[in-house]
Formats: structure tokens, sequence, C-alpha cells
């Protein structure tokens, strides 16, 4: 996520949802695929990210729409998928991880970019999910389309990984004449 001057200051990490929690969910999650198809198969790593949890909703609500609370099974399922997201905000000693909805609600993330991300992170699971295993490589591509990457980081790991300097330094080393 970017700020007005267009400089870093969170990143998003979230993890897949377990093969338990897909079979709960396996009728909802290819019924949300197959509405991001439907808004454009052919721009599906454009539209799909910006999409999918008014997808995954909508799905929710025609699916389930004789059940007294039919959006409750998609929110359900949305919970899930945040639960798994860690945002990791920037700050003066470095990288902080914080969960997605405590970053929501102590506005720790724009609300534009928190409808970004919901909306990212349950596009690559339901993608990934539903996704033949040789096509996922399609979808990492896709991924790096919107600055972000796939790995078996753990969100402690992948803030390891983060530079926690901007400015370069001497090496101490002299160059060579």
């Amino acid at each position: 996520m970017y700020d007005e001057e267009g400089e870093v200051y969170a990143y998003a990490h979230s993890t897949p949802i377990s093969y338990e929690v897909f079979e709960l969910n396996y009728r909802l999650i290819s019924r949300a695929y197959a509405a991001i198809l439907e808004n454009g198969a052919q721009f599906m790593d454009i539209v799909g990210p910006k999409t999918a949890a008014i997808s995954l909703r909508e799905a929710g609500r025609i699916l389930y729409a004789d059940e007294r609370d039919p959006a409750e099974r998609a929110e359900a399922l949305m919970r899930e998928i945040k639960r798994l997201t860690t945002i990791v905000v920037k700050n003066e000693s470095g990288y902080q991880p914080v969960p997605f909805a405590a970053a929501v609600d102590r506005k720790m993330i724009t609300t534009p970019d928190a409808r970004e991300v919901e909306s990212a992170i349950v596009f690559f699971t339901v993608a990934w999910l539903m996704l033949p295993r040789l096509m996922r490589a399609n979808l990492c591509r896709a991924t790096l389309g919107w600055g972000g990457q796939t790995s078996s980081l753990s969100a402690t790991d992948f803030i390891a990984s983060l530079r926690t300097s901007s400015v370069a330094g001497s090496s101490g080393a002299m160059a060579a004449e």
C-alpha cells in the first residue's frame, strides 16, 4: 500500500485457507470463481482482484437464498480469509505486524486500501484453490502485476526479508583504481 508520496506504508501478507475450510465452502468458492470469470475471463488478473469480494458476497446471497441469513456464509468465509491476513505496517523502528481487522479498526490503513486488500486476498485465495496446478504459474505472474509476490514465507519471515534501511551507506570498501 502506498501513501500520497508513492512510498510504501504497509504490506498485506495472507496465508491460504486450510483444506478443511475449502471443503466446507467449496460451493461458495467455486461460484465466486465463476462470477469472477463472468466479469471478464480474458482480463481476470485485472478485473478479478477488484471484484472478488463483491463476487463472493453475491455468490453467498444467491447460493444460500433460502437460509435465514443468506449473507452469513460468505461473511464467515471472509472473516477466515481476513483472519489469515496480516498487515505489515512500516514505522520508525521497522515493520509491525497487525491482524487485518485490527489494522482496519485502528485506521492504520486507508479505507480504499482496506477494500482493495480485502478483494485481492479473496481473489488470490479463490483463484489459487480453483486453478489447476499447472495454471497457478500464471496466477503468480498476475500477482506481480499487482505489486505482490507469492512465497512460502510466514508473515514473520516476510518481515525479516524487508529492507529496513532506505539510505545507501558506505560498505567501508575502497574503490579499485
